[in-house]
């Protein structure tokens, strides 16, 4: 037995030869009435076989066309099923675009290693995009912005942001850096600090990560440094340095929920005592962001 308008497997018979069973001739020993009755039998046996596999293939195939437009959500029918799988995947369909909406990247390096004055805060070159067409050279984003002023711009949501600089080897420092946030009119909205050192006669890296969220659009993020030494007549620059295994500034987006915000306050009261067993005061090093 095999399917129509397939070809038979090796030693079967197509639909044709097997209808065409019905018209073999009876043996000579045969009564005639009893052959004929037998074929017929084995006539209408066949038909409805045949035609059976008919009406089923033709069943299959509207079920298929069926359930292709339900898995695409163009099911107009009234089959409750073939609906429920329709409604399933609109509501597959709806996540995964929100999925597409919450995400958001981007990611800038310094293309300069710059020379930048001790003892006052600078903003950090971030100007080139890390992330470009590689036909194009078009910077490649989403839901941020490489401004190219050393700002990145994020779309409303939850952010991390993830800092790397480097600097040169002087003499001995101290040098600071600050994940800072500003809100659509420039002023400072959330920010992360680090604290580092410059160390005599070797390079040194500092990163570090800071998460905010931005309750609405137009937010952006910069990192600013700052170095010092103590005492005069000492190093007046310090370099830093780009390029973008030295240097990176990158936001990603975790959601888009923007409620419930919360920004640490700069008066964080002091607990435990000042001084330590030895009766010397806890020195603490502070940052003063400035302009």
């Amino acid at each position: 037995m095999t399917s129509p308008n397939v070809d038979p497997p090796r030693g079967g018979r197509s639909a044709d030869e097997i209808a065409g069973l019905r018209s073999v001739n009876p043996p000579s020993m045969a009564n005639p009435d009893m052959w004929d009755n037998a074929e017929n039998a084995r006539g209408y046996f066949f038909h409805d076989i045949l035609s059976g596999f008919l009406s089923l293939g033709q069943g299959i195939g509207e079920l298929l066309d069926d359930l292709a437009d339900a898995l695409f959500g163009d099911y107009k029918g009234e089959n409750a099923s073939l609906g429920a799988i329709q409604d399933g995947q609109l509501e597959l369909r709806n996540a995964l675009e929100n999925m597409r909406n919450v995400s958001g990247y981007a990611a800038a390096y310094m293309p300069t290693n710059p020379f930048e004055d001790r003892s006052t805060w600078k903003t950090a070159p971030f100007t080139e995009s890390m992330l470009r067409d590689h036909s194009t050279g078009e910077a490649i984003a989403k839901n941020a912005t490489v401004n190219g002023d050393g700002s990145i711009t994020l779309a409303e949501g939850t952010w991390l942001v993830n800092a790397k600089c480097s600097w040169d080897q002087h003499d001995g420092g101290r040098t600071s850096m600050a994940i800072q946030v500003l809100n659509p009119d420039g002023i400072e909205y959330s920010r992360s600090e680090y604290f580092g050192a410059v160390h005599r006669g070797q390079f040194t890296t500092g990163a570090f990560s800071h998460t905010v969220v931005c309750p609405g659009p137009g937010y952006k993020v910069r990192v600013r440094y700052y170095n010092q030494v103590p005492g005069v007549f000492l190093y007046n620059k310090l370099r830093w340095l780009g390029g973008t295994h030295r240097s990176q500034l990158s936001a990603s987006r975790w959601d888009l929920d923007a409620d419930d915000v919360v920004v640490d306050e700069d008066d964080i009261k002091d607990e435990g005592e000042e001084e330590g067993e030895d009766g010397q005061k806890n020195e603490v090093p502070l940052s003063n962001d400035g302009d």
